[in-house]
């Protein structure tokens, strides 16, 4: 597994998987799987960063988490939010998706994908 996050790693860039519709919509349908995963992590959000960040919950994963874009739209959407703007300092805590559950489904979808 490990050298599948790896390279999982290493491919990610601007024309990611993670952009296209067709794995969003796969990710919408594994939403309740990675909520319910115990390798998804749920890490807090203080206060003052709630309120600095309101209304831009992309801004608080980049500078509050230092986490990747390609992990941005997931994140916000396991989080319940439909864009970034919807938040409003909701949260107390959010969940982040595991790099091995994400590194998974993009196995699966490309494998899946190939063949069309």
């Amino acid at each position: 597994m490990a050298n599948l996050i790896t390279s999982f790693q290493d491919s990610l860039d601007g024309n990611s998987v993670f952009y296209l519709d067709s794995f969003k919509k796969s990710l919408e349908a594994h939403l309740s799987y990675i909520q319910a995963s115990p390798d998804t992590e749920t890490v807090s959000v203080l206060s003052t960063d709630k309120k600095h960040h309101l209304g831009d919950f992309y801004q608080l994963l980049a500078k509050k988490f230092n986490m990747p874009k390609y992990m941005w739209w997931i994140t916000m959407r396991l989080n319940g939010l439909h864009s970034p703007a919807d938040y409003v300092g909701q949260f107390s805590s959010i969940k982040i998706p595991s790099q091995a559950i994400l590194a998974s489904l993009v196995s699966r979808h490309q494998s899946t994908t190939s063949f069309n």
